[in-house]
Order: structure tokens, then sequence, then C-alpha cells
């Protein structure tokens, strides 16, 4: 166990010992149990809005300031903001002409990362109005491919078309990050590329490459290649699935390129469970040989699962945009 999983499951385990106290408290052992099980959303919601309406009241300036100046999740982020826009424009002018920008919520529908994926409820902020604070990029945007292919269907049952998305968005985590460069809200710009199964790995072949591709561009013209020794993409593969010839496509666009060099690893256990068939990452090696992973993605089954459907693929992937800015020059 890591860490981080570490200090997961210990705060978890706090917080139930948090509730427990509470319930023993205002003598209502069940109150979990009636909350969830009598009441609805709406019911639910009603009655907490009242309640941080009436706590709100006894709060003072003083309380809200001192909040403002402790609480990790409102601080302003140490990013000079006009540097970050231009080069989230940057990175936008690089995108695939197929692709299209849209601009998301800061709001998800409650549940989007723990129903679609592995990250607990508990590791998301979540509001009183059945929504919750952006977390993962990825996972709103396959909701949005969700509904345009299900209305793409609906016209034509048998399309190939593909949806292709990219947003730029700050995410808010819940659990604590270690290190200097992470701090608890984030940019990341990230895609998705939606499609049906064509058959020899063909979708996963053609937007696996497209998106390394994308990335690879931002290195190359985006960041200052004195900083650059190496470029390191990474492929985890999982149990029961041979990507070798898929992988070897992909390298093979990148022969004549001696910064660039691959590493796989068979049998990963590393995001399994979250993404499905193959994760990639990519990571830049400075002049000082340290690693940083700015890119990660990988296959997924939300859309599968949300259209009820075993044709639907997904490839999703994203890139910290705050995180480069931290760690590494960027052109002038």
């Amino acid at each position: 166990m890591t860490s981080t999983e570490f200090s997961i499951v210990l705060n978890l385990e706090m917080k139930n010992k948090i509730v427990e106290s509470i319930t023993k408290k205002i003598k209502t052992p069940d109150l979990i149990e009636l909350l969830t099980d009598q009441l609805t959303f709406s019911e639910l919601q009603s009655l907490l809005l009242k309640t941080i309406e009436l706590k709100v009241k006894t709060r003072s300036l003083n309380d809200l300031l001192k909040d403002y100046q402790s609480g990790r999740f409102v601080k302003p982020s140490d990013v000079n903001p006009l540097i970050h826009r231009k080069l989230e424009l940057a990175i936008f002018s690089l995108l695939p002409d197929n692709f299209e920008i849209i601009d998301l919520s800061p709001l998800a529908p409650l549940g989007t990362s723990s129903l679609l994926t592995t990250v607990h409820q508990n590791n998301v902020i979540s509001t009183i109005r059945n929504t919750e604070v952006a977390a993962d990029t990825t996972n709103i945007l396959a909701l949005e491919c969700a509904v345009r292919r299900k209305d793409l269907y609906k016209a034509d049952p048998k399309s190939f078309e593909k949806t292709k998305l990219c947003s730029g968005q700050r995410l808010t985590r819940a659990q604590s990050f270690e290190g200097e460069y992470f701090s608890a809200h984030f940019c990341v710009v990230a895609l998705c590329t939606a499609g049906r199964d064509e058959g020899n790995t063909k979708f996963e072949i053609e937007s696996l490459n497209e998106h390394i591709g994308f990335y690879i561009k931002i290195f190359d013209q985006l960041i200052d290649r004195k900083e650059i020794k190496n470029i390191c993409v990474k492929f985890f593969n999982y149990e029961g699935y041979d990507n070798s010839g898929m992988q070897k496509k992909i390298q093979s666009h990148f022969d004549s390129r001696k910064d660039i060099y691959f590493r796989t690893e068979e049998n990963s256990e590393f995001g399994k469970g979250y993404y499905s068939r193959l994760r990639f990452a990519i990571s830049v090696i400075n002049q000082n040989n340290q690693e940083f992973d700015y890119v990660d993605g990988g296959f997924v089954d939300w859309t599968s699962r949300l259209l009820n459907s075993k044709k639907e693929r997904l490839l999703t992937s994203g890139v910290g945009t705050d995180y480069i800015l931290r760690t590494i020059k960027m052109n002038a």
C-alpha cells in the first residue's frame, strides 16, 4: 500500500469514527440509515439546505476570513494566470482539426467520479444540490460523448463516426497530495475520443497515435528544448491483452527520434480497474535527470457502460498545465 492509499484509508476510518460519535451525541444510532433509506434525494437536499442556511447564520466574518486563510480548497493558485492562459491557448492551437473544444461546467452530476470509475466518493467535493465539484475532466467529457453518440445513433444506428472532444478545466480533489508541485485544485487539458469497434484494433491504434502525437507536439513546440533531455512514453498493459502489435505501430512513428524512448510494463496493476486494456503516460526527463509525469491516459469502458453497448470504445487522456508551469521552462 502506497503512502497516498494509506492516508486515504486512514481518513475514511477517521470519518467513520466521527459519524459514530455524532450519532451517539444526538442519540440516533440509525441516523445514516434513516437519511439514506427514508428520504429521497430531493427531500435530503431540502433538509441539508435548511441545515446549512441556519448554521451559516451562526458564523462571523472573522470565521469566514480564517477559513479563507487556512482552507486548502479556496487558496488562489500560485500559477500566473496570464502565462497559464497563454499556454492553454497554445495547446489548443496544436489540436488536430477534428477535435471540438468545449467549455465544461465546474460542476458534474453527483457520482460522476465514483460511479464511472474506482475513485471513492469521499475523494471528490460533493455538494448538497446533487452535484459534485469537477474532479476529472475526462469523466465529464465521457458523459458528453455518451449524450452526443446517443443522438448520433438515433440518426444512423450503424454509424462509425467518432466523437472527439477537448476541454481545459480547473479541477478540485479532496484527498491530500504529497509533493511541492501539487495542490488541491489545478488545471488540465483533456481529450476524449469515442467511437465504435472497427475490428483489428483500428480504433485503438488511430486514437492512441493521435493522442500521443498531440502531447509530443506540446513538448516539441511549447517547452524550452534546452530543458529536455529525453521524453519517455510508458505503456501499462493489463492481463489478458496483447498490445504488442499496437505499440509497435505507435513506436514506428517516432523511430527517427533519438530523444524519445518507450517503456512497457506487462500485467500491470497501475491503474487497473480504472483503465482497461492499456494505460499510457508520458514523462519528460530534464537535464538534471529529474523525471516528471505530465500526461496520463488510457482506454476506459465508460461510454460502453453508459450506452449499454460492448461495441463502444473510448480513449481518454490529459496533461497537467499547472504542473508543467511549476516544473519546467516554456518557450518565450
